[in-house]
């Protein structure tokens, strides 16, 4: 039998997950109309942004999308997100932070094919997700408002900006910087210095 004689450790409660993780991942992503480049609807939770008059009125909230699913399982397959209403720029994190403790706790633990959000909006419903997120919230979200989305896919070349500046998307091959493209970024670097900047992104 084994006796503990001294020193203890401290049982660490992770201020979202609680005492736990989640049944799975959680993936979240904010899009600015016209463009989709994120693909919104195919994640966790979602953010649409209202602009209007150039300033942001807040986000249009989704939940519940997902593109996985599993060969020969019927029990798994893609689903587009849900919108379930509209929230203000200051809430737009608690609102985050409520679609994850509610996956923490309804979702599925019991397997893992079956454990993102997306089954759990599909298991419960949209409308009964909404009023789980309301609860925790301590305040409604508001009605969805009026979105387009026209186009989504990879910004390559130049294209203009909200705020009038132009900027040029280049393709960087599985991320890897060789030969004579690192020779031009180098003197495209040199030529921006003191105006400009190079910014690196997951697309």
């Amino acid at each position: 039998e084994k006796t503990q004689i001294m020193g203890n450790i401290p049982v660490e409660e992770e201020p979202l997950y609680g005492l736990t993780y989640l049944p799975r991942k959680f993936k979240v992503a904010v899009a600015i109309p016209p463009s989709n480049d994120v693909d919104l609807f195919a994640h966790c939770a979602g953010f649409i942004a209202i602009i209007e008059n150039g300033k942001l009125q807040g986000f249009n909230v989704t939940v519940g999308g997902g593109l996985g699913f599993t060969h020969n399982n019927q029990k798994t397959h893609p689903r587009l997100a849900d919108v379930i209403g509209f929230c203000r720029p200051s809430d737009a994190k608690y609102v985050c932070e409520c679609i994850l403790t509610v996956a923490r706790d309804f979702g599925d633990r019991t397997g893992r094919k079956h454990a993102r959000i997306k089954y759990t909006v599909e298991d419960y419903g949209a409308q009964w997700y909404k009023e789980q997120v309301e609860d925790r919230l301590g305040f409604k979200l508001e009605p969805a408002r009026p979105y387009k989305f026209e186009h989504r896919g990879d910004f390559h070349g130049w294209a203009k900006g909200s705020d009038g500046l132009w900027n040029c998307g280049l393709l960087v091959p599985i991320g890897r910087v060789k030969d004579s493209s690192r020779v031009c970024l180098r003197k495209i670097a040199e030529e921006l210095r003191g105006e400009g900047a190079i910014r690196m992104t997951c697309k």
